[in-house]
């Protein structure tokens, strides 16, 4: 009977499995036996084709398989698993996924669950424990629940001491924990606001941070770790919503900041779909066309089309573009002059099937603005490259979007408060560090001599700008 179930759950699994996400995930390093990529939405339904069972929940468990233990965290009834069985689940844990996902379906359920949280907060041996901790508390401060006396203490002095502690002492992934968990709690009512807000004297950057940005903080983990992998969707806003017990708005202007800095994309019948976040070429969903960019910064400019033929996807190309093989695509070679000199070769693909006219007048011309007004065409993003005397520069999307924001007002002077509000598009509060930081690297891999800048000039006591060249 159990080898059967275990049988159906392995098919269930196959026709659900997506090889670009276990692959993905493989490729950050969160490796199991096997990993079908089955995303979690689909994980949750083939839970629910199955009676929770303590057998069957223990067989999934002890298997090195991703969706097995996530199962598992569903499939196990919560009156049959004591604290000091879900202790031993954490010493099991291999990634923060199957710890939020064994916290969220389970272990915030447990009769005996206060027990649990005593048993591991105070455990700073095991990876998970103190992690798994605050994720349990925040389970149940979300379900406005109410903790006795010496757990309450506990709680608040632990969250204190884990946010004191350098990265070192506690991980990533346990501050952050502690941050939800905390949050949840102040929203509880005005008095343990206050507490923490009080435990915060010594934490003003965590005071500034508004619901949305928790929620940016937490997705884009999320998306870095490779819970939400390259091209697959974020839950909906309604299941945001759910999720993180906010209103929608508060959802929306967390999946803006997302979109802004380049992690993820709205796609039509796909909600909000994360993109590969690559170091070389990156996708930036603000789009800036060559004679935008020419035209703000007031250049002579000039562009020649050098080559225009329909071509067949080699194999190659496919590679290099996603399209099919043997499909039919324009390629269009340009070079642009500015004050008499070819400082951009482009090469541009287009399907034949989307754009089934080119010339080169048409080609000559902006082919955003061309397949924007007169096709239109909604274009969803863009990779970009930046090369410096004809090499590639390898920048985060950070760094791009500083530099392209310079570039776009060459000669003007921006402040470290100015540029952090741009591209951050936050209030811009002690952020000298962070802001000089990335003008450092940008300058390492832009200029011949940093010490002695060509390109980008501070100004001193004002800020940062793009001589004029």
């Amino acid at each position: 009977m159990l080898q059967n179930e275990l049988k159906e759950i392995r098919t269930q699994l196959r026709l659900a499995m997506n090889g670009v996400i276990s692959t993905s995930m493989r490729e950050k390093g969160i490796v199991y036996k096997l990993n079908f990529g089955v995303p979690l939405p689909e994980i949750k339904q083939i839970a629910t084709t199955h009676k929770p069972d303590s057998e069957l929940a223990a067989a999934l468990w002890k298997e090195d398989i991703r969706e097995f233990k996530i199962l598992a965290s569903f499939l196990q009834p919560v009156d049959e698993f004591s604290s000091q069985e879900a202790k031993q689940w954490v010493k099991e844990i291999p990634y923060l996924e199957i710890a939020e996902q064994c916290s969220h379906n389970l272990f915030y359920k447990l009769p005996d669950v206060e027990d649990l949280l005593l048993g591991l907060i105070f455990n700073v041996e095991d990876e998970y424990a103190r992690t798994v901790a605050y994720l349990v508390w925040a389970e149940l401060f979300k379900e406005g629940k109410d903790l006795i006396a010496p757990v309450r203490t506990a709680f608040v002095a632990e969250c204190m001491r884990t946010l004191a502690q350098t990265d070192f002492e506690a991980s990533f992934k346990e501050k952050q924990a502690a941050v939800k968990a905390m949050k949840f709690y102040g929203r509880q009512s005005a008095d343990q606001a206050r507490q923490m807000l009080d435990g915060f004297d010594d934490f003003p950057e965590f005071m500034q941070t508004p619901e949305g940005q928790e929620i940016y903080n937490d997705l884009k983990e999320k998306i870095r770790t490779n819970v939400y992998p390259a091209e697959t969707s974020l839950p909906t806003e309604q299941q945001l919503q759910e999720m993180y017990q906010v209103s929608r708005d508060t959802v929306r202007k967390a999946l803006a900041i997302l979109t802004e800095r380049g992690m993820i994309q709205k796609v039509q019948g796909r909600g909000s779909l994360v993109l590969k976040q690559e170091l070389l070429n990156f996708p930036i969903s603000g789009l800036t066309s060559y004679q935008e960019l020419t035209d703000a910064l007031q250049l002579q400019s000039d562009t020649a089309v050098v080559d225009l033929e329909l071509i067949t996807v080699n194999s190659n190309l496919s590679q290099l573009t996603g399209f099919e093989p043997f499909s039919k695509v324009w390629k269009i070679v340009h070079t642009r002059s500015i004050d008499g000199t070819v400082s951009v070769v482009d090469t541009d693909y287009l399907s034949s099937d989307i754009v089934p006219k080119m010339d080169k007048e048409i080609a000559k011309g902006s082919i955003y603005q061309y397949l924007e007004k007169e096709l239109k065409l909604d274009i969803s993003y863009a990779q970009k490259e930046i090369t410096v005397d004809g090499e590639p520069v390898k920048l985060t999307p950070i760094e791009y979007n500083i530099l392209l924001l310079l570039v776009k007002n060459q000669g003007k002077v921006f402040s470290i408060d100015q540029i952090y509000e741009n591209i951050w598009n936050e209030n811009a509060v002690g952020v000298d560090n962070t802001v000089a930081v990335h003008i450092r690297h940008i300058r390492e891999k832009i200029e011949i001599n940093p010490k002695e800048p060509r390109y980008l000039k501070v100004v001193w006591g004002v800020g940062y700008k793009i001589e004029k060249q």
